[in-house]
């Protein structure tokens, strides 16, 4: 069951950034039920998916004693005992641009933001170190919408 709050909070990020699906009800409760990922492993500890990004799985992740909003990839999490996460917010994270020739010959550049893999425990404060920090809480997330969304599309 999904906390009270935890609704409350979608219901304030809906509509931003449009990169968001963000989860109704039923979708509330189908990203969070066990062994859906990566929310059935993120509500064990009391964090909880509220929207996915585009059809990849990723989502956007809030907690319940938490004013922050967190970005956490779907592929993180499954293991037994450990979360193999990128380290988008270490220090060795870097931006690598692509280029790419569309079907009509013109090109167009794609930057990335890619990280370091890292392991830790799959414990509260191991989840708690693999969510990237996206606002510092939801009225930050709305103000700056539009630098989020851009920034979802290079870790996306």
């Amino acid at each position: 069951m999904v906390p009270e709050e935890i609704r409350r909070k979608r219901d304030a990020l809906a509509g931003a950034p449009d990169q968001v699906n963000w989860c109704d009800d039923d979708d509330l409760n189908g990203e969070n039920m066990e062994g859906a990922g990566p929310g059935g492993w993120l509500n064990v500890f009391g964090w909880y998916v509220v929207g996915t990004i585009g059809g990849s799985g990723n989502a956007i992740v809030v907690g319940v004693d938490d004013p922050a909003v967190y970005y956490a990839g779907h592929d993180w999490y499954g293991g037994d005992d450990v979360v193999n996460f990128q380290d988008f917010g270490g220090s060795g994270a870097h931006l690598v641009s692509s280029t790419f020739r569309n079907w009509d010959g013109t090109e167009r550049v794609v930057e990335r933001l890619k990280a370091e893999w890292v392991e830790v425990p799959y414990t509260a404060e191991g989840v708690r170190q693999s969510l990237f920090p996206l606002a510092s809480s939801i009225d930050d997330f709305r103000e700056r919408a539009e630098e989020i969304g851009a920034l979802i599309d290079k870790i996306d």
